[in-house]
C-alpha cells in the first residue's frame, strides 16, 4: 500500500519508535499508558465517542478521563482497546517492522508498521505484508498518536 508524504530518513525514527510503542502497549493491553500517547484531540474524540454510545453526560465522562483504577474510565480504555484491535483487523500484532516515517508537513506524520517479521527486518519498500498505519500529530512539542474520529468507526 503505498503511504504518500516524504521520509527523511531510509531508516525509522522516533515518531516510527512511538508508533510501535503505542501498538505493543495496545497488544499487551497496557491502555493506560496507551492513553497517554494519545493526542488531545484523539482523546477528546474517544470521551465524546463513548458519552455518546452510553448515554452518559459528558461532565462524568471528563471528570472520568485520566483517573487510573476509575471504572468508567476502565470501561473507555477496554471498548479503545476493542475498537483499535478491530479496525487493525489482527489479532496478533507481534513482531512489528518498522518502515521510515512518512511526514506529511511539519505536524503530520504516518508510520507503517508491518506485522509478522523479524527484528532485523527494515522496510525500505512498499512491500505486500500486512500493516498497520499509525497517524501522528505534533502536539506539545512531541509526536503524539492521532486517531481517526467518528468516520473511522463501523
Amino acid at each position: 500500500m503505498h503511504v504518500r508524504g516524504d521520509t527523511k530518513s531510509s531508516m525509522p525514527d522516533d515518531c516510527g519508535a512511538k508508533a510501535a510503542k503505542f501498538v505493543e502497549m495496545v497488544h499487551n493491553k497496557d491502555m493506560w499508558l496507551a492513553w497517554n500517547f494519545l493526542s488531545n484531540e484523539s482523546k477528546g474524540i474517544w470521551e465524546g465517542i463513548c458519552l455518546t454510545r452510553k448515554g452518559l453526560e459528558p461532565m462524568d465522562v471528563y471528570r472520568a478521563a485520566d483517573i487510573q483504577g476509575n471504572e468508567l474510565f476502565d470501561t473507555m480504555l477496554d471498548d479503545l482497546y476493542s475498537e483499535l484491535l478491530k479496525n487493525w483487523g489482527q489479532d496478533n500484532i507481534a513482531n512489528l517492522g518498522i518502515a521510515p516515517t512518512k511526514y506529511l508537513d511539519d505536524q503530520r506524520a504516518l508510520v507503517r508498521l508491518v506485522i509478522g517479521v523479524s527484528e532485523a527486518f527494515v522496510v525500505e519498500q512498499e512491500t505486500a505484508l500486512p500493516i498497520i498505519i499509525i497517524p501522528l500529530i505534533f502536539e506539545d512539542n512531541q509526536w503524539k498518536i492521532h486517531i481517526p474520529g467518528y468516520g473511522w468507526l463501523s
